[in-house]
């Protein structure tokens, strides 16, 4: 996974040309391929999912992260964990390239469904670095490469005969999106 990481970044940077474009587009809609790698034990994931982009200034801007996954629980049933975070970025242009790194930081929404029976899984806060890239093909077309790291624990709840026991599951999950979008405005 590590390996497919950085040579996808190696690409992507590879890929830097002098022009500039999209110089007068600000909101891109398209889509994202979103690889998951959670840790401890739980199933990954790939899915597509919906990319905006809202091309600001270079320099630090505000940034807006959801998402989240799905994994087998490990004693039966399914848990799903939906993220809703914010934070701060720093972007760089250079030419047709902008590399950015943000930390965002919000709650992760826990839900189990099928477990074993008195069990249940609630929300936490997250944490969530991440490293991108942006290269804008022409004037409309753009591609993303980025790779962030979702850090949260949150509380499971088992009810046996009365007596309630709170452990915290990690969900931590390796993300890296592959993404092209197209500037509407």
């Amino acid at each position: 996974m590590r390996r497919a990481v950085l040579i996808t970044l190696a690409l992507a940077a590879g890929l830097a040309g002098s022009a500039r474009a999209q110089t007068g587009s600000v909101v891109s809609v398209g889509v994202d391929g979103v690889l998951r790698d959670p840790r401890g034990g739980l199933d990954g994931s790939f899915r597509a999912a919906a990319l905006v982009r809202v091309r600001f200034r270079p320099g630090l801007t505000p940034v807006l992260g959801i998402g989240g996954f799905s994994s087998d629980w490990p004693d039966g049933g399914r848990m799903f964990v939906r993220t809703l975070m914010a934070g701060p970025s720093y972007r760089i242009e250079r030419g047709r390239v902008s590399y950015s790194a943000s930390v965002v930081a919000g709650y992760a929404f826990g839900r189990l469904e099928g477990g074993a029976p008195g069990r249940t899984l609630h929300g936490n806060w997250a944490l969530q670095p991440s490293l991108g890239v942006w290269y804008d093909l022409s004037e409309r077309f753009g591609v993303r490469v980025s790779a962030g790291y979702l850090m949260a624990r949150l509380p499971s709840r088992q009810d046996d005969a009365g007596i309630a026991r709170t452990t915290r599951v990690r969900v931590d999950a390796m993300e890296l999106r592959v993404g092209v979008a197209y500037a509407i405005f």
